[in-house]
């Protein structure tokens, strides 16, 4: 049930996902969920889900703060403060200086934020998933107040909120994708 939960999952954000690069994702997403499986407490054993894991507030917080690419660790690479409100899924990081509250890999330009809301029945696999407006900054030190708020989602089941940073380079004013997305970021901000 963990595998299954986890290509759900992997499923549901590959168009989030295209873009981060990390090819342990499968294995190390399935351990995280193996964990969360076992705070399921009501099923019999053998038959314990990570979705009955996840109404749990243990079995959520397994899951927050989870990266999807494990070379490119979200406290490792923003260093700037952000508060996410669960009851709007808005993200806000107030004047953001990119070239300072960030760790960026050498030849990146510019970086782009963008955060995702998502309701997942991982047991019907029903899902609903919506995106911010991106917000692409050069990275120098110009302040800038970040605001990244999805439109509504429908549905039930477990609902997280997600925040990507991509990097790119600017060669005569086109942004490429930096080492085909191996320094993205993709982290499961809260799990609500």
């Amino acid at each position: 049930m963990a595998a299954t939960s986890g290509k759900i999952l992997r499923h549901t954000l590959a168009m989030f996902m295209r873009n981060t690069k990390d090819t342990t994702l499968p294995s190390r997403l399935m351990r995280r969920l193996m964990l969360v499986k076992n705070q399921d407490t009501i099923s019999p054993r053998g038959q314990r889900s990570p979705a009955m894991g996840l109404t749990t507030p243990e079995g959520k917080f397994l899951l927050q703060n989870f990266d999807c690419n494990e070379n490119a660790i979200l406290a490792q690479v923003l260093r700037a403060d952000y508060t996410v409100n669960t009851t709007t899924r808005a993200i806000s990081i107030p004047n953001f200086i990119p070239d300072t509250h960030l760790v960026a890999p050498l030849g990146a330009t510019h970086v782009t934020l963008q955060s995702a809301f998502l309701n997942l029945d991982f047991t019907t696999g029903v899902r609903d998933l919506q995106l911010s407006d991106p917000v692409n900054l050069p990275i120098n030190l110009t302040p800038k107040d970040v605001a990244l708020s999805p439109a509504a989602v429908t549905g039930s089941g477990v609902t997280m909120i997600l925040l990507q940073l991509s990097f790119f380079q600017e060669i005569n004013g086109v942004q490429y994708h930096l080492n085909n997305g191996a320094f993205n970021t993709l982290n499961i901000l809260r799990v609500v």
